[in-house]
């Protein structure tokens, strides 16, 4: 991997192989420095760029698949999902690089920490599009043994490293907007289970019209109408309301909460008095 460190003006480029990985710390050799660690954190506030080198063809390295779970750990990602981002991620960066994708495949296997990438070509005499095309010698040279004529499929193995650095930073900031968008997801489809719940977050910002509230990764708005006239708050007040609604807008879930609510007001004097049914 190539470490590119990018600090209030100050920058070093360093070859350096991955060597191992755990705890969230990656664990890195090269010439000049012999062994050194990297913190994830780092990664993940984008204080140091991370390239790595694509290295055994198509079979990305264990320790990288371990770097992609980590920050879908830290994002509550679960792994399934986090297998579906990573084709997406890959699909993405195929249809930047090449302009088209609608031939290709992507399968990825995080137990084995492979990633496989194939492309469907049609084998013509006549080449018009290199994309989507394979000329027939080309194939039967790859392939001598399966004595391909015109019109057959030649299913060609993509090298991640054809890729080349320049796309790292678009598959970054690709990879990061799909485990929010997932995130979001998340934390919508909680919230909209939980409409009539009390719930207890941390004032975070009070404004004049709304206060919100944090709940680990959630955020959770306090209309002014919704307010108790005669209180207070302030930031970092351990706050508890009632979840109103749930909406979906452009920039994510939309969590409206309550403490005027008599609803509120039932459901804290039944947390009071618990006989009442």
């Amino acid at each position: 991997m190539n470490l590119i460190y990018d600090k209030k003006g100050y920058r070093k480029h360093a070859e350096a192989e991955l060597v191992g990985f755990k705890d969230s710390i990656l664990f890195l050799k090269n010439e000049n420095k012999g062994h050194f660690q990297l913190a994830l954190e780092n990664i993940l506030q984008a204080k140091i760029i991370v390239q790595f080198n694509w290295y055994g063809g198509i079979l990305i390295n264990r320790e990288l698949i371990e770097v992609f779970s980590e920050i879908a750990r830290e994002k509550n990602v679960e792994r399934s999902e986090l297998g579906s981002i990573l084709e997406q991620l890959f699909m993405y960066i195929i249809e930047k690089e090449r302009g088209e994708n609608s031939n290709c495949s992507v399968i990825v296997n995080l137990d084995k920490g492979e990633i496989e990438i194939y492309a469907e070509k049609e084998i013509v005499d006549d080449l018009e599009d290199p994309v989507l095309e394979i000329l027939l010698e080309v194939a039967n040279k790859a392939m001598p043994e399966e004595k391909f004529e015109v019109g057959d499929i030649f299913v060609e193995v993509i090298d991640p490293r054809i890729f080349g650095r320049r796309m790292i930073n678009t598959a970054k900031q690709f990879f990061n907007q799909r485990l929010q968008d997932v995130e979001k997801h998340y934390i919508y489809e909680d919230y909209s289970q939980r409409i009539g719940e009390i719930v207890i977050g941390v004032v975070h910002q009070v404004q004049r019209d709304n206060i919100f509230i944090n709940i680990e990764q959630a955020e959770l708005r306090l209309p002014k109408k919704e307010q108790i006239h005669s209180e207070r708050y302030r930031r970092g007040d351990s706050i508890r309301t009632i979840v109103k609604s749930v909406e979906v807008n452009p920039r994510g879930p939309e969590i409206i909460v309550s403490r005027s609510d008599n609803h509120f007001l039932y459901k804290m004097f039944e947390m009071e008095v618990p006989e009442i049914e």
